[in-house]
């Protein structure tokens, strides 16, 4: 079913190229997601995920070092925060991409 047919060539039509070479056609692909992955490394968005990190990981070592209460104020403010700042990014992230249709 999927097998190609092989194509036989005669040598001195070979070596006088008088062969008949086929060429494929060139199709064209068109995409209607304009979102390009180069567009996450902006500095912006990589400094607000450093931040982020940076603030969950200070929840998880103040839960580690006993220290419950304060972790638990921060993972109050991580929930709270949270959506904030993914609503917000992705936002950014759809109005600074110059790969979107309207950029």
């Amino acid at each position: 079913m999927f097998r190609q047919r092989v194509e036989t060539v005669n040598y001195k039509d070979f070596m006088r190229r008088q062969h008949d070479i086929k060429v494929k056609k060139e199709t064209k692909l068109y995409s209607l997601i304009t979102v390009s992955p180069w567009a996450m490394f902006d500095p912006t968005v990589l400094a607000v995920a450093g931040g982020f990190l940076a603030i969950v990981l200070l929840e998880k070592f103040l839960v580690g070092s006993s220290l419950f209460h304060l972790g638990e104020y921060l993972s109050e403010a991580i929930a709270f925060i949270c959506p904030m700042i993914f609503f917000v990014a992705l936002v950014y992230f759809i109005m600074t991409n110059p790969f979107m249709m309207w950029g």
